[in-house]
């Protein structure tokens, strides 16, 4: 039994009882000398003649030679140059086959030790895994080239809420960006707001704004909206002055105060002191000097002002 791609060398032996010397000769594919060199396709059973001759009687003998398919290694089919995307999954798919049909096992080295592996956003660039293929008795084996492709992340806006100020206030937007890539990123703030997200508050400014806030890092832009409330800033009441105030022991003190409210809200006027009302009828036991306090409240500021009262208990004439 041979295989494909053998030398093959018949070796016949005769003997001649007169002692006349013997040749040999053979039947195709065999050369004169008894050689034949196979080669892939050869495969199959041969009868081959062989003769022995002394040149006077030939003799014929049949050979029968089994020449096997020679085992050719593993065929892998695959491109050699693959491309993917961070954070994708590697799948490797090489079509494997094998002339004599046997088993093959196929096995990963290199960047990667099996068909598949999952990328991770700092995997970018260029990778060689080998594919081999064995039946066992034959290998074979590819490169392949793998290509990562940089997948840019966007930034992340964090810790940004609503506002709420007075006019005359001082705000900032406190903006907290990160970067997956660790890129540089610019924030950029819409108006009233400067680049570095501050406002001065002024009088008159009181409303309600709706910020768009904004983080690039030059190639991903990320945004988000907020509510900036300025309120308006409170004028207190105003009192006008009352003068000190002189009343006999017997008489009323009568208050009517002049309360103003340049913001129109409503005020509450009350008094404390020595006056729990707007008016008190004075006898005997009130001759003497008393402050009462006035207070003007809008609901949001409060403000007083003391008047004196001095209450006078006229002379007697003693007989």
């Amino acid at each position: 039994v041979f295989t494909e791609g053998d030398l093959i060398q018949l070796t016949p032996q005769a003997t001649d009882s007169d002692g006349d010397q013997i040749t040999f000769t053979y039947s195709l594919p065999l050369d004169k000398a008894g050689k034949w060199q196979t080669k892939e396709g050869d495969s199959g059973e041969y009868i081959l003649n062989v003769t022995a001759s002394d040149g006077k009687t030939a003799v014929t003998k049949q050979v029968k030679i089994v020449l096997q398919k020679k085992n050719l290694p593993p065929q892998i089919t695959i491109d050699l140059q693959i491309a993917f995307k961070e954070g994708e999954t590697v799948a490797l798919s090489p079509k494997v086959t094998d002339p004599e049909g046997k088993e093959v096992k196929v096995y990963y080295s290199g960047w990667m030790d099996q068909s598949t592996k999952p990328t991770t956003f700092d995997d970018a660039g260029t990778y060689i895994v080998t594919i081999t293929a064995s039946d066992g008795e034959k290998s074979s084996f590819v490169n392949v080239t793998v290509l990562i492709r940089n997948v840019n992340r966007a930034p992340i806006l964090s810790g940004l809420e609503d506002l709420t100020v007075k006019e005359g206030d001082f705000t900032a937007i406190k903006a907290v960006v990160t970067d997956p890539d660790n890129d540089k990123v610019n924030l950029n703030f819409s108006k009233p707001f400067n680049a570095n997200g501050e406002w001065q508050t002024k009088k008159g400014d009181a409303g309600s704004y709706e910020i768009k806030v904004t983080a690039s890092d030059g190639d991903e832009i990320v945004s988000q909206r907020i509510k900036v409330t300025v309120k308006q800033l409170n004028n207190a009441p105003v009192i006008q002055k009352i003068n000190p105030i002189l009343v006999q022991v017997g008489d009323s003190v009568v208050l009517n105060p002049i309360v103003s409210d340049v913001d129109g809200d409503k005020v509450v006027v009350t008094f404390s002191g020595w006056m729990t009302t707007s008016s008190k009828k004075t006898v005997s036991s009130d001759a003497g000097k008393h402050v009462v306090v006035i207070t003007a409240d809008d609901g949001k500021e409060k403000t007083t002002m003391e008047v004196a009262v001095e209450v006078n208990s006229p002379p007697e004439f003693v007989i």
